[in-house]
């Protein structure tokens, strides 16, 4: 078994700092191939991280992170359902959710849109092999907004949701 983790995104970007989980001889190695690609990281940071975790405020800053997390999580699942007219199915826990429109969505265009209004989505065609076959899957992101931002997030984009979709069936209506 083998886990990898980074200090990075909890505490501090530019940290660069992160660690590996595993037997002795995997370690051993990894640190053989490591001095390939960078010396090591500064000492100076490893010694302050250290004092960090051993004065036991690193757990504490985690537990509250957590709970902030779950919070939002929670206020975002609760917005999706009454913000967004398509079935969203949430993952049990996580920073982000992913939302698959229906084929007739455009969330290239949505985020566009959305963009201009405040909101920020990603765009999930980006992350297939066929990214025109995609377009109707985004990414909404809940970890680095306010708690209180989420809902009026969500019932502005619900309703450009709603607003594209209801222009794509009033132009299939027109259309002969």
């Amino acid at each position: 078994m083998i886990y990898l983790g980074t200090f990075s995104k909890f505490l501090a970007p530019g940290l660069r700092l992160g660690f590996v989980v595993a037997s002795s001889e995997l370690i051993n190695h990894l640190r053989n191939e490591r001095r390939y690609s960078i010396r090591h990281p500064p000492g100076h940071l490893q010694r302050a991280m250290a004092l960090f975790i051993a004065s036991g405020q690193y757990q504490r800053s985690v537990r509250r992170h957590r709970i902030s997390l779950s919070r939002k999580w929670e206020a975002m699942c609760q917005a999706l359902r009454r913000s967004v007219p398509v079935p969203v199915t949430t993952p049990p826990g996580g920073v982000s959710i992913w939302v698959q429109g229906p084929p007739e969505l455009d969330a290239v265009r949505l985020a566009e849109t959305l963009g201009s209004r405040g909101v920020i989505i990603e765009r999930g065609d980006v992350c297939y092999l066929d990214p025109p076959s995609n377009r109707h899957h985004f990414r909404l992101g809940f970890a680095a907004i306010r708690l209180d931002a989420i809902e009026p997030g969500m019932q502005i984009i619900g309703q450009v949701m709603r607003e594209q979709l209801e222009a794509v069936g009033d132009n299939r209506r027109s259309t002969p």
